[in-house]
Protein backbone atom coordinates (compact mmCIF):
# COMPACT_ATOMS: atom_id res chain seq x y z
CA UNK A 1 0.00 0.00 0.00
CA UNK A 2 2.85 2.40 0.86
CA UNK A 3 4.48 1.82 -2.54
CA UNK A 4 1.13 2.40 -4.26
CA UNK A 5 0.64 5.71 -2.45
CA UNK A 6 4.15 6.80 -3.42
CA UNK A 7 3.44 5.97 -7.07
CA UNK A 8 0.13 7.84 -7.00
CA UNK A 9 1.84 10.85 -5.39
CA UNK A 10 4.52 10.87 -8.08
CA UNK A 11 1.86 10.63 -10.80
CA UNK A 12 -0.02 13.61 -9.38
CA UNK A 13 3.18 15.67 -9.17
CA UNK A 14 4.09 14.87 -12.79
CA UNK A 15 0.65 15.95 -13.96
CA UNK A 16 0.80 19.20 -12.02
CA UNK A 17 4.16 20.02 -13.59
CA UNK A 18 2.90 19.19 -17.08
CA UNK A 19 -0.37 21.10 -16.78
CA UNK A 20 0.58 24.25 -14.88
CA UNK A 21 2.64 26.50 -17.13
CA UNK A 22 2.77 29.95 -15.50
CA UNK A 23 2.57 33.30 -17.24
CA UNK A 24 6.13 34.62 -17.23
CA UNK A 25 6.02 37.92 -19.11
CA UNK A 26 2.71 39.73 -18.58
CA UNK A 27 -0.11 40.06 -16.09
CA UNK A 28 -3.21 38.22 -17.26
CA UNK A 29 -6.44 40.17 -17.72
CA UNK A 30 -9.98 39.08 -18.53
CA UNK A 31 -10.60 35.77 -20.27
CA UNK A 32 -11.73 36.34 -23.86
CA UNK A 33 -12.31 32.73 -24.83
CA UNK A 34 -12.32 29.52 -22.83
CA UNK A 35 -13.38 26.13 -24.13
CA UNK A 36 -12.54 22.48 -23.58
CA UNK A 37 -13.81 21.90 -27.14
CA UNK A 38 -16.11 19.11 -25.97
CA UNK A 39 -18.87 20.73 -28.02
CA UNK A 40 -17.30 22.47 -31.00
CA UNK A 41 -20.72 22.96 -32.59
CA UNK A 42 -21.44 25.65 -29.99
CA UNK A 43 -18.41 27.68 -30.99
CA UNK A 44 -19.58 30.49 -33.24
CA UNK A 45 -18.23 30.74 -36.77
CA UNK A 46 -16.91 34.15 -35.76
CA UNK A 47 -14.58 32.56 -33.20
CA UNK A 48 -13.79 29.16 -34.66
CA UNK A 49 -12.88 28.27 -38.22
CA UNK A 50 -11.75 24.98 -39.75
CA UNK A 51 -9.90 25.72 -42.96
CA UNK A 52 -9.15 24.23 -46.40
CA UNK A 53 -11.36 21.13 -46.19
CA UNK A 54 -9.99 19.97 -42.85
CA UNK A 55 -12.50 17.63 -41.21
CA UNK A 56 -13.25 17.70 -37.51
CA UNK A 57 -15.21 15.85 -34.87
CA UNK A 58 -15.52 15.86 -31.09
CA UNK A 59 -14.67 12.51 -29.51
CA UNK A 60 -13.60 11.57 -26.00
CA UNK A 61 -13.95 15.23 -24.97
CA UNK A 62 -11.35 16.60 -27.41
CA UNK A 63 -11.45 18.15 -30.87
CA UNK A 64 -10.01 15.83 -33.52
CA UNK A 65 -8.89 17.32 -36.82
CA UNK A 66 -8.14 15.26 -39.92
CA UNK A 67 -6.44 16.38 -43.16
CA UNK A 68 -8.40 16.10 -46.42
CA UNK A 69 -6.21 13.35 -47.90
CA UNK A 70 -6.82 11.05 -44.92
CA UNK A 71 -10.50 12.02 -44.54
CA UNK A 72 -11.40 11.51 -48.20
CA UNK A 73 -9.30 8.44 -48.81
CA UNK A 74 -9.64 7.22 -52.38
CA UNK A 75 -13.00 8.98 -52.88
CA UNK A 76 -12.36 12.76 -52.89
CA UNK A 77 -15.09 15.14 -54.06
CA UNK A 78 -14.86 15.94 -57.75
CA UNK A 79 -14.50 19.68 -57.13
CA UNK A 80 -12.15 19.43 -54.17
CA UNK A 81 -9.24 21.87 -54.21
CA UNK A 82 -7.40 20.37 -51.23
CA UNK A 83 -8.06 16.63 -51.55
CA UNK A 84 -4.34 15.79 -51.72
CA UNK A 85 -3.42 17.93 -48.72
CA UNK A 86 -1.98 16.33 -45.58
CA UNK A 87 -2.39 19.60 -43.66
CA UNK A 88 -5.02 20.08 -40.94
CA UNK A 89 -5.80 23.77 -40.41
CA UNK A 90 -7.94 25.74 -37.99
CA UNK A 91 -8.09 29.18 -36.44
CA UNK A 92 -9.65 31.25 -33.69
CA UNK A 93 -10.61 34.60 -35.20
CA UNK A 94 -12.11 38.02 -34.51
CA UNK A 95 -11.99 37.77 -30.70
CA UNK A 96 -8.18 37.84 -30.75
CA UNK A 97 -6.66 41.26 -29.87
CA UNK A 98 -3.22 42.57 -30.83
CA UNK A 99 -1.63 41.59 -27.49
CA UNK A 100 -2.83 38.46 -25.68
CA UNK A 101 -1.96 35.22 -23.94
CA UNK A 102 -3.15 31.77 -25.02
CA UNK A 103 -3.01 28.32 -23.50
CA UNK A 104 -3.91 24.96 -25.07
CA UNK A 105 -2.98 21.28 -25.36
CA UNK A 106 -2.34 19.35 -28.56
CA UNK A 107 -1.32 15.89 -29.73
CA UNK A 108 -0.19 14.74 -33.17
CA UNK A 109 -2.02 11.70 -34.48
CA UNK A 110 -0.01 8.67 -35.49
CA UNK A 111 -0.59 7.76 -39.12
CA UNK A 112 -2.88 4.74 -39.57
CA UNK A 113 -1.62 1.73 -41.46
CA UNK A 114 -1.38 2.44 -45.17
CA UNK A 115 -1.23 6.23 -44.78
CA UNK A 116 2.32 7.42 -45.33
CA UNK A 117 3.61 10.52 -43.55
CA UNK A 118 6.99 11.77 -44.73
CA UNK A 119 7.37 14.28 -41.91
CA UNK A 120 5.20 15.31 -38.97
CA UNK A 121 4.94 19.04 -38.28
CA UNK A 122 2.90 21.44 -36.20
CA UNK A 123 2.95 25.22 -36.15
CA UNK A 124 0.82 27.97 -34.72
CA UNK A 125 0.73 31.59 -35.75
CA UNK A 126 -0.01 34.90 -34.10
CA UNK A 127 -1.71 36.45 -37.13
CA UNK A 128 -1.62 34.68 -40.51
CA UNK A 129 2.04 34.28 -41.53
CA UNK A 130 3.15 36.91 -39.00
CA UNK A 131 4.81 35.30 -35.95
CA UNK A 132 5.10 31.51 -35.90
CA UNK A 133 6.35 28.74 -33.64
CA UNK A 134 7.23 25.96 -36.06
CA UNK A 135 7.74 22.46 -34.72
CA UNK A 136 8.64 19.18 -36.34
CA UNK A 137 10.88 16.15 -36.31
CA UNK A 138 13.82 18.40 -37.19
CA UNK A 139 13.47 20.73 -34.21
CA UNK A 140 11.58 23.89 -33.25
CA UNK A 141 11.92 27.48 -34.48
CA UNK A 142 10.39 30.80 -33.44
CA UNK A 143 10.03 32.92 -36.58
CA UNK A 144 8.83 36.24 -37.91
CA UNK A 145 7.10 35.43 -41.19
CA UNK A 146 6.73 37.12 -44.56
CA UNK A 147 3.54 39.10 -43.80
CA UNK A 148 5.52 41.21 -41.32
CA UNK A 149 8.70 41.37 -43.40
CA UNK A 150 8.96 44.38 -45.69
CA UNK A 151 11.73 42.91 -47.83
CA UNK A 152 13.79 39.76 -48.36
CA UNK A 153 14.35 37.38 -46.66
CA UNK A 154 10.80 36.12 -46.23
CA UNK A 155 11.31 34.97 -42.65
CA UNK A 156 13.50 35.89 -39.69
CA UNK A 157 14.73 33.46 -37.07
CA UNK A 158 14.28 34.57 -33.45
CA UNK A 159 15.17 31.37 -31.62
CA UNK A 160 15.65 27.67 -32.36
CA UNK A 161 16.05 24.37 -30.56
CA UNK A 162 17.12 21.59 -32.90
CA UNK A 163 16.86 18.91 -30.22
CA UNK A 164 13.22 19.58 -29.29
CA UNK A 165 11.26 17.40 -31.70
CA UNK A 166 7.61 16.42 -31.70
CA UNK A 167 6.49 12.85 -31.20
CA UNK A 168 3.12 11.47 -32.35
CA UNK A 169 0.64 10.36 -29.68
CA UNK A 170 2.19 12.59 -27.01
CA UNK A 171 0.32 15.49 -25.43
CA UNK A 172 2.01 18.90 -25.37
CA UNK A 173 0.97 21.84 -23.23
CA UNK A 174 1.46 25.36 -24.62
CA UNK A 175 1.37 28.76 -22.92
CA UNK A 176 2.19 31.76 -25.11
CA UNK A 177 2.31 35.51 -24.41
CA UNK A 178 2.72 38.29 -26.95
CA UNK A 179 2.90 41.99 -26.10
CA UNK A 180 4.45 44.93 -27.90
CA UNK A 181 7.64 43.75 -29.57
CA UNK A 182 8.13 40.66 -27.40
CA UNK A 183 6.87 37.10 -27.43
CA UNK A 184 7.46 34.11 -25.18
CA UNK A 185 6.15 30.59 -25.82
CA UNK A 186 6.36 27.64 -23.45
CA UNK A 187 5.88 24.11 -24.79
CA UNK A 188 6.00 21.68 -21.89
CA UNK A 189 9.33 22.52 -20.22
CA UNK A 190 10.88 24.32 -23.23
CA UNK A 191 10.84 28.12 -23.57
CA UNK A 192 11.14 30.19 -26.76
CA UNK A 193 11.63 33.94 -26.56
CA UNK A 194 11.92 36.66 -29.17
CA UNK A 195 12.08 40.43 -29.31
CA UNK A 196 11.85 42.44 -32.53
CA UNK A 197 10.22 45.74 -33.51
CA UNK A 198 8.32 43.92 -36.30
CA UNK A 199 6.28 41.97 -33.74
CA UNK A 200 4.40 45.07 -32.61
CA UNK A 201 3.17 45.80 -36.15
CA UNK A 202 -0.54 45.28 -36.77
CA UNK A 203 -1.43 41.62 -37.30
CA UNK A 204 -4.66 39.94 -38.50
CA UNK A 205 -6.97 39.08 -35.61
CA UNK A 206 -6.42 35.35 -35.77
CA UNK A 207 -4.62 32.61 -33.88
CA UNK A 208 -4.00 29.74 -36.28
CA UNK A 209 -2.98 26.12 -35.76
CA UNK A 210 -1.69 23.90 -38.57
CA UNK A 211 -0.52 20.30 -38.61
CA UNK A 212 1.23 18.30 -41.30
CA UNK A 213 0.73 14.56 -41.17
CA UNK A 214 -2.26 12.53 -39.98
CA UNK A 215 -4.03 15.33 -38.11
CA UNK A 216 -4.06 16.39 -34.49
CA UNK A 217 -6.15 16.67 -31.34
CA UNK A 218 -6.79 19.90 -29.46
CA UNK A 219 -8.08 20.54 -25.96
CA UNK A 220 -8.47 23.18 -23.23
CA UNK A 221 -8.06 26.45 -25.11
CA UNK A 222 -8.00 29.72 -23.14
CA UNK A 223 -7.29 33.22 -24.46
CA UNK A 224 -6.69 36.18 -22.15
CA UNK A 225 -6.36 39.92 -22.53
CA UNK A 226 -3.03 41.02 -21.08
CA UNK A 227 -2.07 43.90 -18.84
CA UNK A 228 1.32 45.31 -17.92
CA UNK A 229 4.63 43.47 -18.00
CA UNK A 230 5.20 41.59 -14.76
CA UNK A 231 7.48 43.27 -12.24
CA UNK A 232 9.83 40.29 -12.44
CA UNK A 233 10.07 40.41 -16.24
CA UNK A 234 13.11 42.72 -16.55
CA UNK A 235 15.25 40.23 -14.67
CA UNK A 236 13.64 37.08 -16.07
CA UNK A 237 14.09 38.31 -19.65
CA UNK A 238 17.87 38.17 -19.21
CA UNK A 239 17.74 34.39 -18.74
CA UNK A 240 16.39 33.73 -22.25
CA UNK A 241 18.96 33.55 -25.02
CA UNK A 242 17.63 34.79 -28.34
CA UNK A 243 19.22 33.57 -31.56
CA UNK A 244 21.38 36.31 -33.07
Amino acid sequence: MKKLLMLLSAFVCMNIQAEDLPNKMVDLGDIILKTDLSNAEKLTKQNFQVRKETKYAVKDGVLKLTPPKLAYGDKPPAKSKWAASTMSRMAFKEVIPQDYAVSFKFKLNKAPEGFKVKKYSFFFEFGHRCVRLQQGQDGTKLLIMNHLMKEEPQEKLLMKNESFRLEPEKWYKVFAEIKGEEIIVQVNDKVFYGKDSLIKNERPKAFQLNCGGAGFELDDVTVWKVGSFKKSWDELRKTFAQTK
